[in-house]
């Protein structure tokens, strides 16, 4: 499945060999020469009081409490599930929760076809605290986010149930995702690795942005990543609470509500579905 071009295989729990490494699978099966190939690994298992359990693995193998294009994905897959058949008609919608380590997450599905959607989710209320980052750092509050140094200039650390580290620049095609990424994903200020997001103001109600995932490296679309971009931003002054996020892969829109969560919509699809074998090489 996709989301704006971030790619995950997504498997029932019914459909895992008994005891299956999961770290590994999702190694294995991320690769996208000798695997199906993906930005990571997502099991959708049940809840008691949800419609499902997202538990993801990113594509080195490492687990991840959130991830905002994941959710809708699940959602999705929720809605259009195999052994019960589409939930709603192309063209009607379905209200739905799914659930992941970092909490219980409120979807709606809107089909546009068999395959494909338009999905809103309820990411979270972002956590500014650097123990919820988590940051192992003294860092300035600068508009109640946490501020920090970087060879490219101000970060801007928060939590969307997952470690971010924000850096605005001047042009983002232009900006050294591949090489400060993978610095900051490591940076030893954040004990748990960090996602990094660049990010270039257009204007109040538009960005463009491209992510370093942790566990991953550069992927065409980050939900939760759009989402810190958002917060950030807006605690600073640049946008309004309500931004189209320009990706690589397409774009997504974050809306921060005035309850404080953060929900994140944009279309959904399933790219293919088939057999893979877990004991191919």
């Amino acid at each position: 499945m996709e989301a704006a071009g971030n790619d995950y295989v997504v498997v029932p729990e019914g459909e895992l060999p008994p005891g299956a490494p999961l770290p590994e699978i999702a190694r294995r099966v991320s690769r996208r020469r000798t695997g199906v190939g993906g930005d990571g690994l997502i099991v959708v298992r049940p809840q008691p009081g949800a419609d499902g359990r997202m538990e993801m693995y990113n594509s080195d193998g490492s687990r991840s409490a959130m991830c905002g294009n994941g959710l809708r994905q699940v959602a999705l897959f929720l809605v259009l599930r195999p052994d019960k058949g589409p939930a709603s008609a192309p063209g009607g919608s379905v209200d739905l929760r799914v659930a992941s380590d970092s909490g219980l997450h409120y979807a709606r599905v809107g089909l546009e076809g068999s395959r494909r959607a338009q999905v809103s989710i309820e990411v979270g209320t972002p956590r500014l605290e650097a123990s919820a980052v988590p940051l192992r750092a003294a860092a300035e509050s600068r508009n109640g986010i946490l501020h920090i140094p970087t060879d490219g200039g101000p970060g801007f650390a928060l939590s969307m149930g997952n470690p971010h580290c924000v850096l605005f620049v001047e042009d983002v095609d232009a900006a050294p995702v591949a090489s400060l990424g993978p610095k900051l994903e490591f940076d030893p200020r954040f004990p748990d690795r960090t996602n990094v997001e660049f990010v270039q103001i257009i204007d109040r109600g538009r960005m463009r942005e491209r992510t370093w995932e942790r566990g991953a490296g550069e992927t065409d679309s980050c939900g939760s990543g759009a989402c810190a971009s958002v917060v950030a931003a807006a605690l600073l002054g640049r946008t309004d609470r309500r931004v189209l996020v320009e990706q690589r892969g397409g774009a997504v829109e974050v809306r921060w509500n005035p309850s404080g969560v953060v929900e994140l919509a944009g279309p959904v699809s399933i790219a293919f579905s088939g057999v893979w074998e877990a004991n191919a090489t």
